[in-house]
């Protein structure tokens, strides 16, 4: 990709290489193991003039969400269901939601949250680029679309939904090769009135945190808030609200209306986000410099310390098999000869492999087997809860994540 997917300049500057990787929502079943996923340069790039960050390589749709069937769901957690309980709740509440009210769920995932809006007798569509994720949401009784969600996609549903009062696409507006053609989708949707809700992983604390295992194919954009109100403008929509939350280690919440004359483009809220992004010099060359230097040195010393680790005869485990674990583990190059097994609670994920890195997924169980033992935090936006959990499983368990580094 050689120019910006918002404004269209070929002004974009490489701030971050992370090398190769395969899709990190990939998890490969035993029977596919000898076959070769899509890999793919993972490359971070900084238009200079309005300031968005995108991948430069836009790796197949169709082949991220059904090449592989998908494992991640949004009711994989108690801490994750609470989140969108809580999500459900703020909207019924700051929209005056009721039975009257429709909504569609782009990137529906196994419908979790859609089930809250149906429970409360508010008309709910689905949609997910998963055929299996669709599956899922159907199971629960939810009114549900396969499709790569685009203006095309939505005329086609239009058709035989008519318009809505509510869109929300959390966590998936990111993922669009192609966002200005979706928010036509969402603006050919949505009622004159209606809102159009979404949260998006917050460039900024990814940053401030050296969170670079967020950083992965499918999020093909990295939004601040002055990239989203650009995005959002271009398409006569403007931000409404706009909150942070620390899911996922810090993210933004929007909620965006129609453009319209009487209103104020730029609120408060809006003009504080974008003064401090600017102070920060998240539109700068400088800042990713540092970056990229604190990562070639953290690769180094993390690799140092798992050579130390092996050569003392200690099994390392991986704890999380999460999109943003595969960044980790591949970036740092670590496989199944240096990392035994990766643990998670999720069934569509246990007794797979990670991608590129062949790491055997398993239960947590499997850490009862050792006595001389590291725990590698993968899941680190809920190692307090975890390392607890895990000292209950064996209390022999020592402890190693990134954040044990800082230079």
């Amino acid at each position: 990709m050689n120019k910006c997917l918002i404004c269209k300049s070929k002004d974009l500057q490489e701030i971050l290489n992370l090398g190769i990787h395969p899709n990190s929502d990939t998890f490969i079943s035993k029977d596919l193991l000898k076959e070769t996923e899509p890999l793919e340069q993972l490359i971070c790039c900084l238009c200079k003039k309005c300031g968005m960050v995108q991948n430069r390589n836009l790796v197949n749709e169709h082949q991220r969400y059904n090449l592989y069937d998908y494992s991640y769901t949004s009711a994989n957690s108690s801490f994750a269901k609470k989140h969108w309980d809580d999500f459900a709740n703020f909207l019924f509440k700051i929209l005056e939601l009721n039975s009257k009210n429709n909504m569609l769920e782009i990137g529906s995932n196994d419908g979790y949250l859609a089930k809250n809006f149906q429970n409360k007798k508010v008309n709910s569509v689905c949609v997910d680029a998963s055929k299996k994720m669709v599956s899922l949401s159907k199971g629960m009784g939810l009114k549900s679309y396969v499709g790569i969600f685009n203006l095309k996609f939505s005329k086609i549903l239009k058709k035989k939904e008519g318009q809505f009062d509510l869109v929300i696409a959390n966590n998936v507006f990111n993922h669009s090769n192609n966002p200005n053609d979706f928010l036509m989708g969402v603006k050919n949707l949505l009622k004159k009135n209606g809102s159009f809700v979404f949260e998006v992983l917050y460039w900024k604390d990814i940053v401030t945190n050296k969170r670079f295992d967020q950083i992965y194919h499918e999020h093909i954009s990295h939004f601040t808030a002055k990239s989203i109100n650009k995005l959002l403008n271009n398409n006569n929509f403007r931000i409404h609200k706009i909150y942070r939350n620390s899911y996922h280690g810090g993210t933004l919440r929007v909620i965006a209306k129609r453009f319209d004359k009487k209103n104020k483009n730029i609120t408060k809220d809006l003009k504080k986000f974008i003064t401090i992004e600017k102070k920060m010099g998240l539109f700068e060359l400088k800042i990713y410099s540092n970056f990229q230097k604190y990562l070639n040195n953290l690769k180094i010393q993390f690799n140092n310390k798992v050579f130390e680790l092996l050569s003392k005869d200690y099994k390392i485990i991986g704890i999380g098999a999460g999109a943003k674990s595969n960044t980790f583990l591949n970036f740092m190059r670590l496989d199944y000869n240096s990392v035994n097994y990766v643990t998670d609670v999720s069934k569509y994920k246990i007794n797979k492999y990670m991608p590129l890195s062949r790491i055997p997924i398993k239960s947590d169980k499997i850490l009862k087997k050792y006595k001389k033992v590291y725990a590698l935090i993968l899941s680190w936006n809920m190692d307090v809860r975890l390392i607890k959990k895990l000292k209950k499983i064996n209390k022999n368990i020592k402890i190693i994540s990134q954040k044990d580094f800082k230079y």
